[in-house]
Protein backbone atom coordinates (compact mmCIF):
# COMPACT_ATOMS: atom_id res chain seq x y z
CA UNK A 1 0.00 0.00 0.00
CA UNK A 2 1.34 3.51 -0.84
CA UNK A 3 0.25 6.78 -1.26
CA UNK A 4 -1.16 7.42 -5.08
CA UNK A 5 1.50 8.47 -7.55
CA UNK A 6 4.25 7.20 -5.33
CA UNK A 7 7.58 5.78 -6.92
CA UNK A 8 9.59 3.33 -4.86
CA UNK A 9 13.52 4.42 -5.40
CA UNK A 10 14.92 0.91 -5.00
CA UNK A 11 18.89 1.43 -3.68
CA UNK A 12 21.68 -0.08 -6.37
CA UNK A 13 23.36 -2.68 -4.42
CA UNK A 14 27.27 -2.68 -4.65
CA UNK A 15 28.17 -6.33 -3.40
CA UNK A 16 31.50 -6.15 -5.13
CA UNK A 17 32.80 -3.60 -2.54
CA UNK A 18 33.03 -3.79 1.30
CA UNK A 19 31.20 -0.12 1.27
CA UNK A 20 28.37 -1.91 -0.80
CA UNK A 21 28.27 -5.03 1.40
CA UNK A 22 28.01 -2.66 4.83
CA UNK A 23 25.10 -0.77 3.28
CA UNK A 24 23.67 -4.35 1.77
CA UNK A 25 24.00 -5.61 6.21
CA UNK A 26 22.16 -2.45 6.69
CA UNK A 27 19.17 -2.73 4.79
CA UNK A 28 15.73 -3.17 6.77
CA UNK A 29 15.14 -5.74 3.90
CA UNK A 30 16.15 -9.40 5.29
CA UNK A 31 16.82 -10.61 1.79
CA UNK A 32 19.58 -7.54 0.79
CA UNK A 33 20.81 -7.72 4.51
CA UNK A 34 21.10 -11.79 3.96
CA UNK A 35 23.66 -10.62 1.09
CA UNK A 36 25.28 -8.13 2.52
CA UNK A 37 25.96 -10.86 5.40
CA UNK A 38 27.42 -13.26 3.51
CA UNK A 39 29.20 -11.57 1.25
CA UNK A 40 31.12 -9.68 4.07
CA UNK A 41 32.03 -13.26 5.64
CA UNK A 42 33.35 -14.40 2.48
CA UNK A 43 35.70 -11.16 2.68
CA UNK A 44 37.23 -13.03 6.19
CA UNK A 45 39.64 -10.10 8.22
CA UNK A 46 39.42 -7.93 5.19
CA UNK A 47 35.79 -6.73 6.50
CA UNK A 48 36.99 -6.73 10.17
CA UNK A 49 37.21 -3.19 10.46
CA UNK A 50 34.32 -2.20 8.56
CA UNK A 51 32.55 -4.28 10.11
CA UNK A 52 33.79 -3.09 13.59
CA UNK A 53 33.30 0.39 12.87
CA UNK A 54 29.24 -0.83 12.55
CA UNK A 55 29.42 -2.44 16.90
CA UNK A 56 29.84 1.81 17.47
CA UNK A 57 26.21 2.40 15.72
CA UNK A 58 23.30 4.30 17.68
CA UNK A 59 21.39 1.62 16.28
CA UNK A 60 21.19 -1.30 18.34
CA UNK A 61 20.05 -4.23 15.48
CA UNK A 62 22.57 -2.89 12.82
CA UNK A 63 25.56 -3.07 15.68
CA UNK A 64 23.68 -6.62 16.55
CA UNK A 65 24.30 -7.78 12.98
CA UNK A 66 27.46 -6.78 13.10
CA UNK A 67 28.23 -9.20 16.41
CA UNK A 68 26.87 -12.09 14.48
CA UNK A 69 29.43 -11.28 11.35
CA UNK A 70 32.35 -11.43 14.18
CA UNK A 71 33.28 -14.67 14.51
CA UNK A 72 33.67 -14.72 10.88
CA UNK A 73 35.88 -12.32 10.65
CA UNK A 74 39.43 -13.46 11.60
CA UNK A 75 41.45 -14.19 14.32
CA UNK A 76 41.02 -10.22 15.41
CA UNK A 77 36.92 -10.25 14.72
CA UNK A 78 36.68 -13.52 16.97
CA UNK A 79 39.06 -11.83 19.92
CA UNK A 80 35.99 -9.18 19.73
CA UNK A 81 33.37 -11.38 19.51
CA UNK A 82 34.87 -13.24 22.72
CA UNK A 83 35.42 -9.92 24.40
CA UNK A 84 32.15 -9.42 24.23
CA UNK A 85 31.37 -12.20 26.51
CA UNK A 86 32.85 -9.93 29.22
CA UNK A 87 30.58 -7.15 28.32
CA UNK A 88 28.45 -4.79 31.27
CA UNK A 89 25.49 -5.62 29.15
CA UNK A 90 24.02 -9.41 29.63
CA UNK A 91 21.99 -8.51 26.26
CA UNK A 92 25.54 -7.98 24.64
CA UNK A 93 27.04 -11.12 26.40
CA UNK A 94 23.97 -13.18 24.94
CA UNK A 95 24.29 -12.32 21.49
CA UNK A 96 28.28 -12.86 21.52
CA UNK A 97 27.14 -15.99 23.14
CA UNK A 98 24.91 -16.92 20.03
CA UNK A 99 27.27 -15.30 17.75
CA UNK A 100 29.76 -17.96 18.48
CA UNK A 101 27.83 -20.45 18.82
CA UNK A 102 25.91 -19.83 15.58
CA UNK A 103 29.54 -19.62 14.32
CA UNK A 104 29.90 -23.41 15.04
CA UNK A 105 32.73 -22.71 18.06
CA UNK A 106 33.22 -25.39 20.89
CA UNK A 107 30.92 -23.61 23.60
CA UNK A 108 31.98 -25.82 26.80
CA UNK A 109 35.10 -23.75 27.56
CA UNK A 110 32.72 -20.42 27.15
CA UNK A 111 29.44 -22.35 28.70
CA UNK A 112 31.54 -23.15 32.00
CA UNK A 113 32.77 -19.51 32.03
CA UNK A 114 28.84 -17.85 31.98
CA UNK A 115 27.27 -20.45 33.68
CA UNK A 116 28.13 -18.50 37.00
CA UNK A 117 27.50 -15.14 35.63
CA UNK A 118 25.26 -12.95 37.53
CA UNK A 119 22.87 -12.57 34.70
CA UNK A 120 19.73 -15.17 34.58
CA UNK A 121 18.91 -14.53 31.14
CA UNK A 122 23.02 -15.56 30.24
CA UNK A 123 22.84 -18.42 32.71
CA UNK A 124 19.24 -19.45 31.01
CA UNK A 125 21.05 -19.15 26.99
CA UNK A 126 24.17 -21.44 28.64
CA UNK A 127 21.53 -24.34 29.74
CA UNK A 128 19.63 -24.00 26.61
CA UNK A 129 23.11 -24.17 24.58
CA UNK A 130 23.99 -27.77 26.33
CA UNK A 131 20.75 -29.66 24.99
CA UNK A 132 21.80 -31.45 22.41
CA UNK A 133 25.83 -32.16 23.96
CA UNK A 134 26.66 -35.46 25.93
CA UNK A 135 26.61 -35.30 29.51
CA UNK A 136 29.82 -36.17 30.48
CA UNK A 137 30.99 -32.75 29.24
CA UNK A 138 27.67 -30.85 30.76
CA UNK A 139 26.96 -32.31 33.70
CA UNK A 140 29.68 -29.68 35.70
CA UNK A 141 28.23 -26.89 33.74
CA UNK A 142 24.41 -28.14 34.88
CA UNK A 143 25.80 -28.27 38.67
CA UNK A 144 27.27 -24.71 39.06
CA UNK A 145 23.96 -23.29 37.15
CA UNK A 146 21.77 -24.92 39.56
CA UNK A 147 23.57 -23.17 42.23
CA UNK A 148 23.11 -20.37 40.85
CA UNK A 149 19.41 -20.99 39.74
CA UNK A 150 16.80 -18.82 41.76
CA UNK A 151 14.28 -21.48 42.27
CA UNK A 152 11.19 -19.01 42.26
CA UNK A 153 12.18 -17.86 38.33
CA UNK A 154 10.37 -20.74 36.32
CA UNK A 155 11.87 -19.22 33.04
CA UNK A 156 15.61 -20.71 34.42
CA UNK A 157 14.28 -23.60 35.86
CA UNK A 158 12.66 -25.15 32.44
CA UNK A 159 15.86 -23.72 30.60
CA UNK A 160 17.96 -26.29 33.06
CA UNK A 161 15.06 -28.85 32.46
CA UNK A 162 15.11 -27.71 28.75
CA UNK A 163 19.23 -28.41 28.11
CA UNK A 164 19.01 -31.30 30.38
CA UNK A 165 16.51 -33.27 27.61
CA UNK A 166 17.21 -36.47 26.95
CA UNK A 167 19.78 -36.98 29.58
CA UNK A 168 18.00 -35.87 32.74
CA UNK A 169 19.14 -38.70 34.79
CA UNK A 170 22.80 -38.24 34.64
CA UNK A 171 22.38 -34.22 34.67
CA UNK A 172 20.13 -34.62 37.90
CA UNK A 173 22.70 -37.08 39.46
CA UNK A 174 25.36 -34.41 39.01
CA UNK A 175 23.46 -31.84 40.35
Amino acid sequence: IAPRNFRPAIPHLDLDSIEGQVAALRSPAVNTRHLGFRALRARGAAAFPAVARLLEEDNKWIAARAVWLLPHLGAEGLRTCLTMLGHEQSQQRVLAYRALRRAGHDMIPHARRLASDPSPQVRREVALSLRDLPARTTSGIFAELARHCDTTDKNSLEAIGLGAANKESEIWSAI
